[in-house]
């Protein structure tokens, strides 16, 4: 990996660290970009290569906690980092179903599953748990964008491959 691209991965790594612990401390609506780049300790402009504001942010913390394992989410954030193509991951569809209040502070449990692999797109389910008993269920589609046409961008095969051994056999 060369020099430049190691030290864009080890930024978006920090902002995205600094933007995680900010959501877990203050909630979507207590993170701003200043505070997130201070704890990261890095510019305003380092943000700006990487996303497009802190909604962007929250949304990716959200996304790689609902990963259920941090080994997952670095795994899938290697596999967009090293796309030939400069593409986006982008959230095409998601949905939120609540079957049960749930009120803070507590613990839960989030459990994620890979349900599809399509051809441009990743369709991860996922369940919140709190005490064992199911409070929430979504369906999120990540879909793979070139960066240059805004239109959809294949998986690659090693992306697919790699994806497919997440997949438990039973």
């Amino acid at each position: 990996m060369k020099k430049r691209s190691a030290l864009k991965e080890a930024s978006l790594k920090r902002i995205l660290t600094s933007g995680a612990a900010r959501l877990r401390e203050e909630g979507l609506s207590g993170s701003g970009i200043s505070t997130v780049m201070k704890d990261a300790g890095l510019t305003h402009g380092a943000f700006y290569s990487h996303f497009r504001g802190i909604a962007s942010v929250n949304r990716c913390n959200l996304w790689r906690r609902a990963v259920d394992s941090k080994d997952l989410s670095d795994q899938i954030l290697n596999i967009c980092l090293k796309a030939t193509v400069r593409v986006a991951n982008r959230i095409a569809d998601q949905t939120l179903n609540f079957h049960a209040e749930i009120n803070c502070p507590g613990r839960v449990d989030i459990g994620t599953r890979i349900a599809k692999i399509g051809r441009s797109s990743i369709t991860f389910e996922q369940a919140l748990f709190r005490n064992g008993r199911m409070h929430a269920t979504a369906k999120t589609v990540i879909m793979q964008m070139n960066e240059t046409t805004r239109r959809s961008e294949p998986l690659s095969i090693e992306a697919i491959e790699h994806l497919n051994r997440l997949i438990p056999r039973f």
